[in-house]
């Protein structure tokens, strides 16, 4: 029997553009910090040196987002459809990704300059949602980071993502069927966001552990999370303060993109935890009536955000690819350029491969799948016959 949905919790979660004019603002930051780093001017003026928090950022909205059409989707329909959510996240994900990794590896069987070490690692680590982990490994085993991982280095992200939300879905899963359930998974998530919080501030390891791990990261998308619950079960605040909220969050947030660097000693001891209240703040700027939000709804911000994921896919790689030796160009007139690029490409990432694969389902969602699966395995055959077996041992 069907549950009803109780009264006044809502059972829509609707669309806020200003939310993907947030999402504009992240990867914008992310991007011209790559883009900085490799235009010939080393790497002593970055744009925005503090750019690692923007991932932070994308983890804690992420968070608010996923869990928000979890909770409505069971006030709506007193139950989550665990093949539906997984299908709607492989065709929201796979496609880019999927792209990316196989002309990825193309253009390694051509220049293996482009790679680390062991590109079918990096392939394998993209394909299953691990990268984060690899990184991990190459980054400790060689003392290197981010810009010596090759074209797939950003992936480490989405593989922390999609490991936190195996995690939630099982969370949200069993806390629905017991008694009181909302207070058993706003509970169970804030003791995972204490014991994340507590392994990053106590935790003595290398910069790449305590930066890529899952259990030291979770903190900041439990963050978006609780404040879905929040939301869902009291409504977004009210009143006119919380849009100069909005305004003070996103100033504090440039303010840390603009003049803190990754080696400040208080970022990696619960500095990237606490930044999720920053993140908030924003979230509610985009959500409720006020200058922030009107400024986030701006056109070319929401269809830069509408693009993110593709935009954040390739826009390393591209990096990597259009270097100032190849262009004969460097500084603004590159950074430029690879703009461009980036935008175009990803635009037609999302028109042409994402919408379609969104189209697949019921009894065409299998196939899509396969569709997908042929050149991933191409893409994992390609790397390794390459650079040789030798990275599977």
């Amino acid at each position: 029997m069907v549950q009803t949905a109780e009264v006044g919790r809502p059972t829509k979660f609707p669309y806020v553009a200003a939310l993907d004019g947030l999402r504009g603002i992240f990867v914008l930051v992310i991007g011209l910090f790559h883009f900085s780093i490799t235009a010939g001017w080393g790497l002593e003026t970055p744009i925005f040196p503090g750019s690692f928090f923007a991932p932070s950022a994308f983890f804690t909205l992420s968070g608010y987002l996923i869990t928000s059409l979890l909770l409505v989707e069971r006030e709506r329909s007193g139950t989550i459809d665990g093949p539906g959510f997984w299908g709607r996240r492989f065709r929201r994900l796979l496609p880019a990704s999927v792209a990316v990794i196989v002309v990825a590896a193309i253009l390694t069987a051509f220049s293996m300059e482009l790679w680390g070490p062991f590109p079918g690692v990096d392939a394998a680590g993209g394909l299953f949602s691990m990268s984060n982990w690899q990184a991990i490994r190459l980054a400790e085993a060689d003392n290197v980071g981010l810009r010596a991982l090759g074209p797939l280095g950003v992936f480490w992200s989405l593989g922390l993502e999609e490991q936190f939300y195996l995690g939630l879905f099982v969370v949200v899963m069993v806390t629905s069927r017991l008694v009181n359930r909302m207070r058993w998974l706003t509970w169970t998530l804030i003791a995972v966001a204490a014991l994340s919080v507590t392994t990053q501030v106590l935790m003595d390891a290398s910069l790449a552990r305590e930066y890529f791990g899952t259990d030291t990261r979770a903190a900041e998308a439990v963050a978006g999370c609780l404040f879905a619950i929040w939301v869902h079960n009291r409504g977004l605040p009210r009143g006119a303060i919380w849009g100069w909220v909005g305004v003070a969050a996103t100033a504090l947030a440039f303010a840390l993109w603009i003049f803190v660097h990754e080696d400040d000693p208080w970022v990696l001891s619960g500095g990237l935890s606490a930044f999720s209240l920053v993140t908030i703040g924003m979230i509610i700027a985009a959500s409720v009536e006020g200058p922030m939000r009107r400024i986030l709804a701006f056109g070319p911000l929401v269809a830069l955000g509408r693009i993110s994921y593709p935009v954040y896919l390739t826009h390393w790689p591209i990096a990597l690819i259009m270097s100032p030796d190849r262009m004969g160009m460097a500084g603004w007139p590159l950074i430029i350029v690879r703009c461009i690029v980036t935008v175009g490409v990803s635009w037609a990432i999302y028109k042409y491969l994402e919408g379609p694969m969104r189209t697949f389902k019921g009894a065409r969602w299998p196939r899509g799948l396969v569709l997908w699966a042929v050149p991933a395995v191409f893409a994992l055959v390609l790397t390794t016959w390459t650079s040789g077996w030798g990275w599977i041992t």
